[in-house]
């Protein structure tokens, strides 16, 4: 039995057996004295919230079925269905000699794909892995493969990279006798030899020269507000602040005016996961799709792009490695909640949950902003707050199996306190996430470029993001570059204006009652911006040409004119004018939705958002047109993966994307 349904069977009978006997008045009281009630109420009464874990294994029996079964693809000619297969026998392999075969039909398949220089990377990464399994000497295959000339930095590079290598291999215990099977050596030396061919030292020499190029630019074009920007939080404009009122809570307003397109913010996220279902195909570190994954050494079910994010995640991954099979039944705010206990496990013991506000003396800042987000614990029904509290001592309990307190501390006394808050940080990230986390998105880039879309490859906690407040018609739009989240300005923000993200359905896709009745359930507030109270038409009935205005009195009329009718100030537009800029981008519409490119045209885009702003009244077609068109030209920026999306049975269309916070 899976481990979220091991749970829902134990809560259920615990609630058939206790619910009359609980006394809510307590449960409502506060946080802390909902956790100490509930976890003394099911000790007393003999309820074990505790999960059976079993630690799932890999198997060489299966690898070496994938490898048959992809020597056979690959004969065929199936070369993408044979890099899928070889990919599935890499991950479960744990012998030395069938992962080498599985490595070297990996390499294989990349030449018949024509990915030559990724053929090229695995080729050094199988020689640091089975060192002294084919005859070129290391001399020669950084002649052929890497660079004749390396500098002092890249020397050190390349020894860090030979230390992880050594690293990795003993955590997986790989071994290889290279005189065992000279038939398989002769192999392994032709296809390293083809490599050599097809891909020249000059090739070779542009490719590193290109990729060293890319690091340049990386320093020439540091991340905006590295060094001056919003004070306490990395990466955000100095032009927005922090302020809070009774009415709105916490919220982000800008203090000058913020231009359509420019970046508010880049941020990184306190705690991330991969969502469960993309656990094999992304790297559990750095969120990339891995073409050619590297193993978890101890586990079948995560993958790593490379062996650096393999050793930056060990630390963490180690405490649960084995039990990702049972972890990933659980929903992925529920995953996400249990991957904060890991992060932040050194600063556990420095909470004091009993002290107003949950005070701690954790030096971590990021720990002590993901305490303080918003729980919304007063609005929540006394059951929401028991199904909380019971899911987060059975977490605890799982983190206890797996022994996570000795990962920590070893000194006596301090693991009971140690669970104890455990269960009341659960408990306040099980309340705040919903509301408070995003995802993490891909662009699925489809032959057919009407047929892309964004799709969630995970989730993390951002804390300047969920601050800020909801509108079915935000000014401001997300994406994600790795797994930071860049924040633009959709639309312009004047001076003391509120940043506004959408947390559901976009006001031109969902009508107000849909919209009210899904924010409701999820994040317990009923909208009232400006869409929802004048109950604005969907895309569908949205007027084909704009209501026109006078910019400076704001006075609406039937067309642009030269001076305004009532303050008598000159416009300076015409109608002409507003014809010929519209003209302009419907053509830069049309190309973008039919194969994605606009030739870098968004400025004509934003120039005729900005336009519209100034001079109409939106929303309509066109304008509405626009702005998706620009989030999906920042998209192409993005995390962008390309995907054969089968056009029969998907209902997908150019049009609207979503920035729903996940549950």
């Amino acid at each position: 039995m899976k481990m979220y349904t091991q749970f829902e069977k134990q809560y259920t009978d615990f609630l058939r057996q206790h619910l009359k006997s609980i006394d809510t008045t307590r449960v409502k009281a506060s946080e802390y004295s909902a956790t100490e009630y509930i976890r003394t109420f099911t000790t007393d009464h003999g309820t074990h919230l505790t999960p059976n874990l079993n630690k799932s294994q890999k198997c060489d029996d299966l690898a070496r079925s994938h490898l048959h079964y992809g020597e056979e693809l690959l004969s065929r000619g199936a070369t993408h269905a044979c890099l899928r297969e070889v990919n599935e026998g890499i991950r479960v392999a744990t012998e030395g000699d069938t992962l080498l075969r599985l490595l070297l039909l990996r390499i294989k398949t990349l030449v018949e794909l024509g990915l030559c220089e990724v053929a090229k990377c695995e080729v050094d990464r199988l020689s640091s892995l089975f060192p002294g399994v084919y005859e070129i000497s290391e001399k020669q295959l950084k002649a052929n493969f890497l660079c004749n000339q390396m500098s002092v930095t890249e020397k050190e590079c390349e020894k860090s990279s030979q230390s992880l290598a050594s690293k990795y291999r003993e955590a997986f215990k790989i071994n290889f006798d290279p005189n065992k099977d000279s038939c398989f050596l002769e192999e392994l030396e032709q296809v390293f030899r083809l490599v050599e061919e097809i891909t020249s030292i000059k090739e070779s020499s542009n490719y590193h020269a290109k990729r060293k190029q890319m690091v340049e630019e990386d320093k020439l074009n540091p991340l905006p507000y590295s060094d001056k920007g919003l004070q306490g939080y990395n990466n955000i404009s100095p032009h927005v602040e922090i302020v809070e009122s009774k009415a709105k809570g916490r919220h982000v307003i800008a203090k000058q005016a913020i231009n359509i397109g420019d970046i508010i913010g880049v941020e990184c996220p306190v705690v991330y996961t991969v969502l469960q279902e993309k656990w094999t195909r992304y790297c559990q570190f750095c969120l990339s799709h891995v073409r050619t994954l590297l193993p978890c050494p101890g586990c079948p079910d995560v993958v790593y792009c490379s062996v650096e994010c393999w050793d930056r995640d060990a630390a963490e991954h180690s405490i649960i490695c084995g039990f990702m099979t049972e972890l990933s039944s659980l929903p992925a705010m529920t995953y996400l909640a249990l991957r904060t206990a890991l992060t932040f496990r050194n600063s556990i013991l420095d909470m004091r949950p009993e002290s107003p506000c949950c005070t701690t003396s954790s030096s971590d800042a990021n720990f002590r902003k993901t305490v303080a987000l918003v729980t919304n614990f007063g609005l929540r029904a006394p059951i929401d707050i028991i199904r909380r509290a019971c899911l987060a001592i059975f977490l605890t309990n799982s983190l206890k199996a797996m022994k996570l307190a000795r990962n920590v501390t070893k000194a006596k006394g301090v693991e009971k306190r140690f669970y104890e808050n455990c269960v009341y940080l659960l408990f306040l990230v099980l309340q705040s996430y919903p509301c408070n986390a995003h995802e993490i998105s891909e662009l699925q880039l489809c032959e057919e470029f009407r047929y892309s879309a964004n799709e969630d490859i995970g989730a993390g906690a951002f804390v300047f993001l969920s601050m800020l407040n909801h509108s079915c018609n935000p000014n401001v739009v997300r994406h994600s570059i790795g797994k930071k989240t860049v924040l633009r300005a959709l639309r312009r923000i004047e001076r003391g204006s509120e940043l506004l993200d959408n947390y559901g359905y976009h006001y031109a896709t969902h009508s107000p009652p849909e919209r009210k009745k899904f924010l409701k359930s999820q994040y317990l507030f009923e909208c009232q911006c400006k869409a929802c109270a004048e109950s604005w038409s969907l895309f569908i009935n949205l007027p084909s040409s704009p209501t026109f205005k006078c910019r400076f009195c704001n006075v609406k009329t039937s067309a642009l004119i030269v001076s305004c009718r009532k303050c008598g100030r000159k416009t300076g537009q015409t109608l002409q004018q507003y014809d010929a800029k519209a003209d302009r981008v419907q053509s830069v519409v049309r190309q973008f939705v039919s194969d994605g490119c606009a030739d870098n045209k968004h400025h004509d885009i934003i120039e005729f958002l900005q336009f519209c702003e100034e001079w109409t009244e939106p929303p309509f077609r066109l304008y509405n047109e626009c702005q998706e068109v620009l989030k999906q030209m920042w998209n192409l920026r993005s995390n962008v993966n390309i995907y054969d999306a089968v056009k029969s049975g998907r209902n997908l269309r150019f049009g609207y994307t979503t920035n729903a916070k996940k549950c």
